[in-house]
């Protein structure tokens, strides 16, 4: 499947840099021309591909400037008929999911099942007889695939009724199979507290950042929202429950999400910087990180798997 234009590009700008071995690097490391560069990509994205050079620097110098333009030929569409949006803010329009969801049939954001499943079964030690919230599901294979692996209980929530529709045709509900339409920032409109163990989001909160803008200062709408939904998970899981957050986003950005953070402690390049223990009293939960390794495993780029249990300050 297919990821967004920008993946593309970052992942292109990056093995382009990798791939120029056979270059004469006699003159030292050069500095890639980083304002070329945020011309195309968002603040996002151009801080992701600082820190991942800067993680995994080149053994040879990278070109004075890296391409813009990806030297593969990026997906024209992401399924259906709909063409690519021109602009990464549909991503976060109402309308534009319902419009693609009439179009397309599948598609999985970032990863799929059997690349989390071993994560997955290590965060949650009672797999089996779990009630599992997948937030934001769209078309995925995703539910499907943990109910097919036992989990328990799966609900999948989506505020496009088309998609919701559309997989309830494709996958009957059963009681312990559950589609819902819902918005995922205001689950105490469709949840009681305490309902779940689980929550689940693959990319749904990466999809309220396409309107953020400077990532150091990011807009207090997508602040307010992402607050919203993490409070909301915080009422509907239970007192021992997780939320597991699989995402694009770099950890130093979207931890401070997480945490609450944004607001709290500055303002300015550094504001709400991530606290040593790591753990939320907003949320009450701790945030732990890991890396997912890409399906080829050549290990050079990674989306995140986050993990926050409900818990006191000091406890396990």
């Amino acid at each position: 499947m297919s990821k967004s234009l920008e993946l593309l590009e970052m992942s292109a700008i990056i093995n382009e840099r990798d791939s120029d071995s056979d270059s004469d690097s006699s003159s030292g490391p050069i500095e890639p021309n980083w304002e070329l560069i945020a011309e195309t990509l968002s603040p996002t994205a151009l801080a992701a591909l600082k820190e991942q050079m800067s993680s995994s620097p080149p053994s040879l110098s990278p070109p004075i400037n890296p391409p813009i333009n990806p030297p593969i030929n990026p997906p024209t569409k992401e399924g259906g008929s709909l063409p690519l949006p021109k602009s990464n803010k549909a991503y976060g329009e109402h309308q534009y999911w319902e419009d693609r969801f009439k179009e397309e049939e599948e598609f999985d954001w970032l990863v799929t099942y059997p690349l989390v499943s071993t994560l997955l079964r290590s965060s949650l030690p009672s797999w089996g007889s779990l009630d599992c919230l997948l937030v934001g599901c769209g078309n995925s294979t995703f539910s499907k695939d943990l109910y097919d692996a036992g989990i328990g209980s799966v609900t999948s929530l989506d505020y496009s009724s088309t998609v919701i529709s559309a997989m309830r045709s494709k996958h009957p509900e059963k009681s312990d199979f559950k589609w819902i339409v819902g918005d995922m920032t205001k689950l105490l409109e469709t949840f009681s507290p305490g309902s779940f163990d689980v929550v689940i989001d693959k990319a749904a909160m990466d999809a309220l950042m396409v309107d953020e803008g400077d990532v150091w200062n990011p807009l207090s709408s997508v602040v307010d929202k992402a607050r919203n939904m993490c409070l909301g998970i915080k009422e509907v899981l239970r007192g021992d429950g997780v939320h597991v957050q699989i995402s694009f986003a770099q950890p130093h950005f979207r931890k401070k999400y997480l945490l609450g953070l944004h607001g709290k402690t500055g303002e300015g390049e550094g504001g709400g910087v991530v606290n040593d223990e790591e753990y939320s009293e907003e949320f009450g939960w701790g945030v732990d990180v890991k890396a997912i390794e890409g399906e080829d495993g050549d290990g050079c780029f990674h989306h995140f798997y986050y993990e926050m249990k409900k818990r006191g300050r000091g406890e396990e």
